[in-house]
């Protein structure tokens, strides 16, 4: 009986709690190894559950994958627009977004590795462009309100609210992930020539 009460526990799909935080670790599977080899067999080791129970809740590999790559975007997303919605004036709320984009991931900078590989992976994968399109969107829309407020309340110059925003978000996405690649080494300064570009841009 303890057996067969093993195997069905194997192949019962998680909770809704229990997806997410599968979701989670495969993140960081995929931070750690990359899109293309991360493995079932990979998630279920850190998880600790069978590779049933990954294949019964999400099917297969790729959907797992680009599963967790969308849970990853939309946590990030979501807490930037708590942050920024609480952070003041529109020259206040630019610069929380801004110090979200460098430091809002945990330490081991998951969520710029998924943005990275999403990137990498969009060339290659209909459904990766697809996400890195909609992660990229959420982002920048987020960046337009901003800028659109700043022009708005007279704080900002009077300028192309989505040519404006392409750009800071661009900035930031370029010295972001050149501070990736270096290990997080200059991430303050990034941080900083970050944030002062995009003031010259955007200020009267």
């Amino acid at each position: 009986m303890r057996t067969v009460a093993s195997l069905e526990q194997r192949q019962r799909p998680a909770a809704s709690s229990g997806k997410d935080h599968l979701l989670e670790i495969t993140s960081k599977v995929i931070a750690e190894r990359g899109f293309d080899k991360a493995r079932f067999a990979d998630v279920a080791r850190e998880a600790g559950v069978a590779i049933s129970t990954l294949q019964y809740s999400f099917g297969a590999r790729e959907d797992l994958l680009v599963q967790a790559l969308q849970h990853t975007h939309g946590k990030e997303l979501a807490v930037l627009r708590d942050q920024i919605g609480s952070a003041g004036d529109p020259l206040a709320r630019l610069h929380a977004y801004i110090e979200h984009a460098f430091k809002g991931a945990p330490s081991d900078h998951v969520a710029w590795l998924i943005w990275l590989e999403s990137l990498r992976g969009a060339t290659k994968v209909e459904r990766l462009r697809k996400l890195a399109l909609d992660a990229q969107e959420g982002w920048v829309s987020a960046l337009r309100d901003i800028v659109r407020q700043g022009v708005d309340e007279r704080v900002f110059a009077e300028v192309d609210v989505n040519d404006a925003a392409d750009q800071v978000f661009a900035m930031i996405n370029g010295l972001g992930l050149a501070d990736v690649i270096r290990g997080r080494k200059k991430l303050d300064a990034a941080m900083r020539r970050a944030q002062d570009g995009a003031q010259r841009l955007l200020m009267p």
